[in-house]
């Protein structure tokens, strides 16, 4: 995320120095009385140069918010491994402060599923994810309580959920991000070497 961010930021600067060099470059237009093809490809190259770095923005913007949420997917996550450890050992009081700040961080996840570049199955599946721990929290709160009867009821919907979660095929979301960023990409690669050549 944060590289993401930086070269968002190196990509400004670099951006206002090819406009400061393409308007020296117009306003130099008069020196050149007789030919002016060496100011036409520089202006070219400059153009080029700049439409690289505009889709190099875009890739770095959408990538930055694609972390944020990857980010709070991961520390959801962990979370739940968290939570499992201590509903084994029995720290039910601890597993229900866990399982709050995991529902805080699958929301914020949730709320950035649909960043640029991210499927949709990725916001289905925290939709999914939110109903989990939703469903586990009703379960944790029936064992807190002693109510066996309801722990079973809430132990099959939980597992239910899991199952669900489990459907989801990741190489296949992986496969349609990296869909959505390879014409950004060419288009980048493409512009760099008109501007270079």
């Amino acid at each position: 995320m944060s590289n993401s961010e930086l070269a968002t930021k190196t990509i400004n600067a670099d951006d206002a120095s090819l406009v400061a060099a393409s308007s020296q470059l117009g306003s130099l237009r008069w020196l050149t009385m007789v030919g002016h093809g060496s100011l036409d490809r520089e202006t070219s190259r400059l153009g080029h140069a700049r439409t690289a770095l505009e889709a190099a923005r875009t890739i770095a913007s959408d990538e930055a918010a694609d972390g944020h949420f990857w980010h709070s997917l991961y520390v959801s996550l962990a979370e739940l491994t968290t939570l499992n450890s201590q509903v084994g050992a029995g720290d039910l009081a601890a597993a229900h402060t866990t399982l709050a700040a995991m529902k805080s961080d699958i929301a914020a996840a949730a709320a950035l599923s649909t960043s640029p570049g991210l499927p949709s199955e990725l916001h289905a599946l925290m939709t999914d994810l939110s109903a989990f721990a939703a469903d586990f929290g009703k379960q944790l709160d029936a064992q807190i309580a002693g109510d066996d009867a309801s722990v079973a009821v809430y132990e099959a919907t939980v597992q239910a959920d899991q199952a669900k979660i489990s459907a989801y095929d990741i190489d296949k979301i992986g496969a349609e991000i990296a869909a959505f960023y390879k014409p950004l990409i060419d288009q980048f690669n493409s512009e760099i070497t008109a501007a270079t050549s």
